[in-house]
C-alpha cells in the first residue's frame, strides 16, 4: 500500500514500479511535469488527502493500481473512450477497467518506442472539455476531481494552498496519443479485412465501402477492428514481463491474452 500526501506529477495513467514500491504517488512513474495549483476550498469541502492504494499488476516498468481502477471507473463512463470496449463504458465492471488500463499501457510504451507522441492540445483540450460536460454540473465534475486529488486548471480554487493535484490532462493526452497510434496502426489493416469479410457475407464489393455508416458495415468493422488490436496486444504482452500482484485479476488476464 502506499500513502499518498503530497505532491503528484502529471497523471498518465501509468507508474514505475520501482517508484510505487518506494512509496512515491503512484501518479509518479511517468512524470513529465508537475504541476501546482493554488486557491483554497471552504473548510466543509475540503477532502482527506491521505490515500491508500494497492498495486494490482507490474508490466515492464509499470503497474495497474486499485486507485487508477477507480478513477477510470468514473471516467470512462464519462468520456466514452474505450479502447476495448467501445460502447459500453457506462457497464463496464472492475475486471474489464483493469483490462482497459493494462492494454494503454502496453500501447503507451509501444507509441512512445515507435516515437509517435505528437499530440495536437486542441484534441486533448476538446476531450477534456467533453468529459467535464458530461458530469452535468460543475458541482459533480469539482467533487470526482477533489475526490482523487486531480487538477483541471481550467477550474478556479480547486486545489487547497500548498497541495499539488495531478493535472487530467495527462490521461488525456496519453488516450489521444493511444488511439491516434492505434488509428495508424490498425486502419489500413482493418479497411482490407472488412472488405474481404463483406464479400464474403454477400455484400457487392463494388458498392460496400468498408468505411460506410451503413450499421452492418460498421458491425462488421467494429468486429475485425477488436479482433486485430487484440491480437496486437496478445503480441506486445508476449514480449512483455507481467506480474499480477492482486490473484483476484489473475483469471481475467489469463483469459484476454489467451483467447484466440
Amino acid at each position: 500500500m502506499v500513502r499518498q500526501r503530497s505532491a503528484k506529477p502529471l497523471f498518465t495513467g501509468s507508474i514505475p514500479v520501482a517508484a510505487f514500491l518506494a512509496t512515491i504517488s503512484f501518479f509518479a512513474a511517468v512524470a513529465l511535469m508537475v504541476m501546482p495549483a493554488g486557491g483554497a476550498l471552504a473548510a466543509d469541502k475540503k477532502p482527506s488527502l491521505v490515500t491508500l492504494d494497492k498495486l494490482i499488476c507490474t508490466l515492464g516498468n509499470s503497474a495497474v493500481t486499485l486507485e487508477q481502477i477507480e478513477v477510470e471507473r468514473t471516467l470512462l463512463a464519462h468520456s466514452r473512450d474505450s479502447l476495448l470496449f467501445p460502447g459500453r463504458e457506462e457497464s463496464l465492471g472492475v475486471e474489464e477497467i483493469f483490462l482497459e488500463l493494462f492494454t494503454r499501457n502496453l500501447l503507451r510504451f509501444q507509441t512512445v518506442r515507435m516515437g509517435f507522441t505528437d499530440v495536437d492540445p486542441k484534441a486533448v483540450d476538446a476531450a477534456v472539455e467533453a468529459t467535464r460536460r458530461s458530469f452535468g454540473s460543475e458541482a459533480e465534475y469539482r467533487k470526482f476531481l477533489i475526490k482523487f486529488q486531480l487538477n483541471d486548471e481550467s477550474i478556479e480554487g480547486l486545489v487547497p494552498n500548498g497541495e499539488v493535484f495531478a493535472d487530467i490532462r495527462g490521461r488525456f493526452r496519453t488516450t489521444v496519443m493511444v488511439h491516434q497510434f492505434v488509428d495508424k496502426k490498425l486502419d489500413l489493416q482493418v479497411r482490407l479485412a472488412t472488405q474481404d469479410a463483406l464479400a464474403q457475407q454477400g455484400f457487392d464489393p463494388a458498392t460496400s465501402d468498408p468505411n460506410s455508416d451503413d450499421e452492418a458495415v460498421k458491425t462488421v468493422r467494429e468486429q475485425i477492428r477488436q479482433q486485430k488490436l487484440r491480437e496486437w496486444i496478445r503480441d506486445l504482452a508476449a514480449r512483455t514481463t507481467i506480474t499480477i500482484t492482486d490473484e483476484n485479476y489473475r483469471p481475467a488476464i489469463n483469459a484476454f491474452l489467451s483467447a484466440r
